[in-house]
């Protein structure tokens, strides 16, 4: 099941013959979209799922987040963990019992690398403007002044206001990491 296929498979299976209004709708395309990427690679990538698995998996993931997604929104918890776990639990069901075991330094590195985007996508537009400019493509503070209509001192306060930033998210990150059981 691609992206499009767990759009509708969660909006069909809405608890109690709920309808979804398009703001529904378009909030879980919004989930499915950002950590459709992620579940897959868990899947294929970490577990070595085959395709008819991974797809399989892939859906399962996608339904069991449906169930769950409004109390974990609305008890403002990380919906990053809620995946992690899912994605990692799932693929542990459907593996079969000659199956490697995962592989936990791309666990990790997945991981990690949904808490950064996670956390760059958290930053205010000017500050992840800055940050990506300076740190991904490496321009100038001058360059990226003309470019944005700022001073030289703005362009280096909103890119260390975005490190700053940056690092206290993926900080509580990594110590939710440290209270949560490991997934799966």
């Amino acid at each position: 099941m691609g992206i499009e296929g767990a759009v509708s498979h969660g909006t069909a299976h809405a608890a109690g013959g709920h309808v979804p209004s398009a703001a529904d709708e378009e909030r879980w395309a919004a989930i499915v979209e950002r950590f459709a990427p992620y579940v897959h690679a868990v899947l294929v990538r970490a577990y070595g799922l085959d395709r008819q698995r991974a797809e399989e998996a892939f859906g399962e993931v996608f339904a069991r987040l449906w169930l769950h997604v409004d109390g974990v929104i609305s008890r403002n918890r990380d919906l990053g963990m809620l995946v992690r776990s899912l994605a990692r639990g799932v693929a542990a069901e459907v593996a079969a019992p000659g199956d490697p075991p995962p592989r936990d330094d791309l666990l990790r590195e997945l991981d990690d690398a949904l808490a950064v985007r996670d956390a760059l996508a958290s930053l205010p537009a000017l500050e992840r403007e800055v940050l990506v400019r300076q740190a991904v493509r490496e321009e100038e503070d001058a360059g990226i002044a003309r470019a944005l209509g700022l001073s030289v001192e703005a362009v280096a306060v909103e890119g260390s206001r975005a490190r700053r930033h940056l690092r206290e998210t993926l900080d509580s990150v990594s110590q939710e990491r440290m209270r949560a059981p490991e997934p799966g």
